[in-house]
């Protein structure tokens, strides 16, 4: 099992980039009822669906995620 200074240090290490999407993710107007807005929602969605792929989740799993955005 780990210590947790090597966990405290991975955690560390890995914040800049954790900042740098989370910054990607707030910086897009998606929050919003406007139907003008829903492109900015959408590009919201596809980063954040990127986010997920990334990290290992199935197409399959961000096209059922897709479908209850439509």
């Amino acid at each position: 099992m780990r210590d947790m200074d090597e966990l405290r240090a991975e955690v560390a290490s890995l914040r800049g980039r954790f900042e740098d999407k989370f910054a990607a993710l707030v910086e897009v107007p998606s929050v919003s009822m406007e139907p003008e807005r829903r492109p900015d929602v959408e590009r919201c969605a596809e980063v954040a669906m990127g986010y997920l792929r990334d990290i290992g989740r199935s197409e399959e799993h961000t096209s059922e995620l897709q479908s209850h955005h439509d």
